[in-house]
C-alpha cells in the first residue's frame, strides 16, 4: 500500500511540476508578445526612417528567436 501511495505522491508531483513548466512559458510568451506590441506602437509614433530601421531588427531578432 506504501509504495503505491508513493508511487501516485511522485506522479502527481511530477504531472503538477509539468503543468507549472507549461503555465510558466506560456505566461512568459504572451507576454513577451505583448511587450512586442506596446514597442511597436510606440514605434509607430516614431519617424518613418527610424520605424524602418526598428523592422528590420525585428526580423532579425524573430529569425534569431525561432
Amino acid at each position: 500500500y506504501y509504495t503505491t501511495r508513493n508511487m501516485t505522491f511522485c506522479e502527481e508531483f511530477l504531472v503538477t511540476s509539468e503543468l507549472f513548466v507549461i503555465s510558466t512559458f506560456h505566461f512568459m510568451t504572451i507576454s513577451m508578445r505583448w511587450s512586442g506590441l506596446v514597442t511597436k506602437k510606440m514605434c509607430s509614433s516614431l519617424p518613418t526612417r527610424n520605424r524602418h530601421k526598428l523592422f528590420q531588427w525585428d526580423i532579425v531578432t524573430n529569425i534569431n528567436l525561432s
